[in-house]
Parts: C-alpha cells; structure tokens; sequence
C-alpha cells in the first residue's frame, strides 16, 4: 500500500493538477494539501515521535483511511477541492477520441493513470461507477462525456492499482 502521502502526490501527478500562485485562502492547493493528508491518516510534521511514520502497509490499510483516499480521490477527480490555487486538466482531455465503446474508453483512461491496459474487473468497476454497459457507444454529446468523466477517474484511481506501490 502506498502511505497517505504517496498516495496523494500520485493522484495530483495522474490528475495533471499543477499549484498555482496562492491566495492566501483555505481553500487553495498549498493548505489543502495538508487538510488532505490529514484526512487520510497522516498529519505532517505531526508524528509523535523522531522516526517518522511507518513505512509498512499494515500501518495504512483501515479503514478510516481507504475511506479518507478514496474521499480525497473523489475531490481531485472532480476538480473540486482544492477550489483556489490549482489548475486541474480539463476533464475530457483523459478521453479517447469519440466516438468509442465505453471498454475502449476505459482502456484508454487506465493506459493514462495506471501506465497499463485495463482488465475486465476494471471495466466492470467503471461501468457500474458510470452507469454504462461496456460495449455502449459514447459520443461526444453523451452524458458521460458531460457528467461522469470524474466519477470513471475515480473508480480507477479507488483501485489497488493506483493505491499500490
């Protein structure tokens, strides 16, 4: 498993998202980043004592702290939170060209954030996140072109393929 903070750097790299000039404000990339890592189970600067945080995956898989990854993969995916001091990638840029069947797609966006092709769990997983069958052809005025391409980036980033080492 990968520690909290391992964890989400490899989102915000996967994701494309880039800091930004701050603005003073809670809400911006360089103080959420702390609220997020606490929200997983790690508080920088915060271990009790000198050796740091363990570095065994015993210590990071409960389930308070999936819940918290899988929250903060949400957030990132959706160019949610942080709102301020962050630019995200445009959501439709992680697509194929269009039209293609929503496995294609899949395929595609795994090459992207998994550097590897998809499996039929993944498809299954992603189909059922998106509401889609596999074979469904997707155009560019699908709906899931408009409102589910955060939803797809985030049942591939809750995976053991990207939470793993």
């Amino acid at each position: 498993m990968r520690t909290p903070s391992e964890d989400l750097i490899a989102t915000y790299r996967v994701l494309g998202v880039r800091a930004t000039k701050p603005s003073g404000r809670t809400s911006d990339l360089s103080e959420a980043i702390i609220w997020q890592a606490n929200s997983m189970g790690l508080q920088p600067f915060e271990w009790p004592t000198p050796d740091g945080p363990p570095d065994v995956n015993d210590a990071w898989t409960s389930v308070s702290r999936m819940l918290g990854s899988w929250q903060q993969h949400r957030n990132l995916a959706g160019g949610w939170w942080p709102n301020t001091a962050a630019d995200y990638r445009p959501k439709r840029s992680f697509l194929p060209r269009l039209p293609a069947r929503f496995d294609e797609i899949v395929d595609h966006v795994c090459r992207e954030l998994h550097a590897r092709p998809t499996t039929d769990e993944l498809v299954a997983a992603a189909c059922a996140a998106v509401g889609v069958r596999r074979w469904d052809r997707i155009t560019e005025d699908h709906w899931v072109v408009e409102w589910q391409v955060p939803n797809l980036l985030r049942a591939l980033l809750d995976t053991p393929r990207h939470m793993s080492r």
